[in-house]
C-alpha cells in the first residue's frame, strides 16, 4: 500500500508540474498576442487616421516648444540668482 501512495505523490507532482507548464506557455502565447495585437492597432491607427496622427505630432511638437521655453527660463532664473549670490559673497570678502 506504501508504494500506492508513493506513486500517488509522484502523480500529483507530476500533475502540478505539467499545470505550471501549462500556465507557462498560455502566458507567453498570451504576451505574444499583445504584441501581435499592438503591431494591428498600430497599423489601423497610421492607416485609418493619418489625421489624428498629424495632430498628435503637432501636440507634441507644441508642447515640446513649451517645455524647451519653460527650462530656458527656469535656467536663466537660476543663472541669475547664482549670480547675485556671487556678487553677495565679493562684496562680503572685499
Amino acid at each position: 500500500m506504501a508504494k500506492k501512495e508513493e506513486a500517488t505523490v509522484v502523480d500529483v507532482v507530476v500533475e502540478e508540474m505539467e499545470e505550471q507548464k501549462n500556465v507557462l506557455f498560455d502566458t507567453a502565447h498570451k504576451v505574444l498576442l499583445v504584441g501581435f495585437g499592438a503591431v494591428g492597432m498600430s497599423q489601423d491607427l497610421v492607416v485609418d487616421s493619418k489625421d489624428g496622427i498629424v495632430k498628435l505630432f503637432n501636440k507634441l511638437v507644441d508642447r515640446g516648444e513649451e517645455m524647451e521655453k519653460e527650462s530656458r527660463d527656469w535656467l536663466k532664473d537660476l543663472l541669475k540668482r547664482n549670480k547675485k549670490e556671487d556678487e553677495v559673497i565679493v562684496v562680503e570678502t572685499a
